[in-house]
């Protein structure tokens, strides 16, 4: 790997975190960065093909997509998310013929962790400590009520929501524990406290992405534990976080004082022939949205621009039954890889693993097919294991 090439994908990887730019649809300033780094990745030798077999759910993806574009009443707005899918897709191409090198993914991953760790920190010294002074809160977070707990502090970094900063404090989690194991025993010390203080924020966001970050911790950390009854714990610990959040991203107690913005209305349902009252939350309602638009066939207009919070169900939504079951072959070619590196990949291509897995798990509250940093993290997972890799 060429210096130029190593510089551009450490400038891509840092501005991931930076997620506010301005730009008209969506562009990023890390996307201005991206077509140098593929010309580049593209231009250096000894690389292997873009294509392999087992990516045919990748090209059925953006295919179904681009045949439910052409069927649509609005044809245009479909092709713009045809397009959206191709840059993710090219995103995910070109990191995963980066990572035939072998120390890529591990350098990558640390300068995602360290960045990180330095935005997490400043977003909590500013919302909770008004450091510096004069410097308004909202930059990097917010005061904001929540269902259940009350009005909280919540960080989000520089990117749009809590949410997504708890997301990519996920992946840089993951990220952070790899390098625990990859460094030498003098700097270890310092990558538990980085972990620490990524892990201190994810909580700090108050978002539902917790759930996934749950299952992420476990799926790197259990099979370092050799104790199967501590393993079971741990992963009835993890599956408890994301019973308990996705119960809480359906309905809320309906005895609050005051309702916040996540709760659009009231709901009675029965339970063990018990009827209870509750208050409906927006993940919820915006799911049967989706829902409702698959069974009549279209969305009405003030809701065509809401995401469902659930990518199945948009997916649903926007391509039927054939764009939902190749979205959900994606995920399984997915999730086998994802398995093969828990049992031989090395702690870099874990941590990778580990982070789509988390990613997948919050996909049932956000719509993480288009975080950019989840096709990088496959990226490094489907690059597939190498030849100096082994269950250390």
């Amino acid at each position: 790997m060429s210096r130029v090439v190593g510089w551009l994908a450490c400038a891509y990887v840092a501005l991931l975190f930076v997620g506010r730019s301005g730009l008209p649809l969506n562009v990023q300033w890390g996307d201005g960065v991206f077509p140098f780094l593929a010309l580049a990745v593209a231009a250096s030798a000894g690389s292997p093909g873009w294509w392999r077999r087992e990516d045919w759910p990748v090209v059925a993806y953006v295919g179904v997509t681009f045949l439910a574009a052409l069927l649509s009443p609005e044809p245009g707005l479909g092709l713009g998310q045809v397009a959206k899918q191709a840059y993710l897709v090219t995103v995910f191409l070109v990191f995963r013929r980066l990572s035939s090198d072998g120390t890529i993914v591990e350098w990558l991953q640390t300068i995602f962790s360290i960045v990180a760790a330095v935005v997490a920190l400043a977003s909590i010294v500013l919302v909770f400590m008004h450091v510096p002074r004069g410097v308004p809160m909202k930059w990097l977070g917010d005061a904001q009520a929540m269902p259940v707990i009350g009005v909280v502090r919540r960080i989000r970094g520089l990117v749009e929501t809590p949410e997504l900063f708890g997301n990519l404090l996920l992946v840089a989690f993951v990220a952070a524990l790899a390098q625990v194991r990859l460094s030498r025993p003098e700097r270890r010390s310092l990558w538990i406290g980085l972990a620490t203080l990524i892990g201190s924020g994810a909580v700090l966001t108050y978002s539902r992405s917790v759930a996934g970050f749950a299952v992420a911790t476990v799926f790197y950390l259990a099979p370092l534990v050799p104790w199967r009854a501590m393993r079971a714990l741990l992963w009835s610990a993890a599956i408890s976080v994301v019973a308990v959040v996705n119960v809480a991203s359906m309905v809320a107690p309906s005895s609050q004082d005051r309702a916040t913005h996540y709760e659009v209305g009231s709901v009675t349902f029965n339970a063990l022939g018990t009827t209870i009252q509750a208050r409906l939350v927006s993940y919820a309602a915006l799911k049967g949205i989706a829902w409702t638009a698959l069974v009549e066939g279209r969305l009405t207009s003030s809701h065509q621009e809401a995401a469902p919070h659930y990518d199945l169900t948009g997916r649903l939504a926007e391509t039927g039954f054939p764009g939902g079951l190749i979205l959900l072959a994606l995920w399984a070619t997915w999730i086998g890889a994802a398995w093969s590196a828990l049992k031989t990949g090395s702690p870099a291509r874990r941590a990778a693993a580990a982070a789509v897995l988390g990613l997948l798990i919050n996909s049932l509250n956000a719509d993480v097919m288009n975080f950019r940093f989840l096709w990088v993290a496959v990226a490094f997972l489907m690059a597939g294991p190498r030849a100096d890799e082994g269950d250390d």
